[in-house]
């Protein structure tokens, strides 16, 4: 007598924001998301192509949906989709705009990985496409971003004093942003390090240790704006150890607006 094998699958309810959307077939489609309960998921979706499709707008990039999705022995499969918010459309989004996005995605895509609680990084992601779509500077929020998600991926800056003397400040601190440590001016030594001024540093301190939402508000000089800039971005890629081909397409388009 014949037994029916029952299907090794489990169904979960959660939120994810589409990263990625890309064509299986005539009718299918393959996504990337960030979930909010199961971190960075490669998930088909059938029958999505259709603009008609009842999952059709709720898997496009940048929408952050109500998932149900389905794991199988080696997929996972969305089996329906409801849209919660859209943000930008590739369509009307300046060169800018679109860079620095993608590179937020690719950064994600590298740092959080499967099956894991990514509520943090989801929700760092969502502030930063709100604000960006509500006008506030791109380099700030790319700034707080690499910084927070750096920190929230267990690479947390070690910035409260000087690793060898114990200073806790002085005109111009070093970062070490290979090592993550912090020197002052007077045990300065040859390496990969960025200049960080006092209010540079302090701002670092802050976006590192304020609340979520307020890690954004602050203000400082363009040129303390800078070099914070280019510390966190240099931090990143550190602790990455990835050429993001997102953030050389970002520098050009910030340089044809410059």
């Amino acid at each position: 007598m014949r037994t029916k094998k029952r299907r090794n699958t489990m169904k979960t309810e959660t939120e994810g924001l589409i990263l990625m959307n890309r064509a299986v077939g005539d009718k299918n489609r393959l996504l990337t998301i960030l979930t909010r309960d199961c971190g960075v998921l490669g998930c088909f979706i059938r029958g999505a192509s259709r603009p008609g499709s009842s999952n059709f707008s709720a898997t496009q990039p940048l929408t952050y949906s109500r998932l149900s999705i389905f794991r199988g022995r080696n997929s996972y499969t969305v089996d329906e989709a409801k849209v919660i918010c859209t943000f930008f459309e590739p369509g009307a989004m300046d060169m800018l705009h679109l860079a620095l996005i993608q590179y937020f995605c690719e950064l994600v895509m590298k740092t959080v990985p499967e099956n894991t609680d990514a509520s943090q990084p989801l929700d760092l992601l969502l502030n930063c496409l709100h604000l960006l779509k509500k006008g506030r500077p791109p380099l700030l929020v790319k700034t707080v971003f690499e910084i927070r998600l750096a920190a929230i991926s267990g690479w947390m800056p070690h910035l409260l004093y000087c690793e060898h003397c114990g200073a806790y400040e002085d005109e111009t601190m070093y970062f070490y942003y290979q090592e993550n440590v912090l020197r002052c001016q007077k045990c300065y030594r040859e390496g990969s390090c960025c200049p960080l001024s006092k209010g540079a540093l302090t701002a670092f301190r802050y976006v590192v240790s304020a609340e979520p939402k307020k890690a954004f508000s602050f203000q400082v000089s363009e040129d303390t704006m800078r070099q914070l800039s280019e510390c966190a971005e240099r931090y990143i890629l550190a602790m990455t150890a990835t050429h993001f081909h997102t953030l050389d397409y970002y520098h050009q388009a910030a340089a044809l607006e410059s």
